[in-house]
């Protein structure tokens, strides 16, 4: 499925399935960050995680005009 988000880029829809503890901790850091939703949480989290992964592999995943509305440097929680 395909949706126009508020900066009139296309973003695609995906299903992510996670365990109730995770989804927990998730929630709890959507709310200590200030973040709207989960999936904008999920996906700022993702885009840092690949910046990390490129840098540490010397690899690029991504295009270079793929930049995140709001990226901030999110904390790791550890389980």
């Amino acid at each position: 499925m395909i949706i126009l988000d508020t900066g009139s880029r296309r973003t695609k829809t995906i299903t992510l399935r996670v365990d109730e503890e995770l989804n927990r901790l998730v929630e709890k850091a959507v709310k200590l960050l200030g973040y709207k939703s989960k999936s904008d949480y999920i996906r700022d989290a993702l885009i840092e995680f690949l910046r990390e992964f490129e840098k540490r592999n010397e690899v690029k995943v991504g295009s270079k005009k793929r930049v995140s509305r709001n990226v901030r440097s999110l904390p790791i929680i550890y389980v």
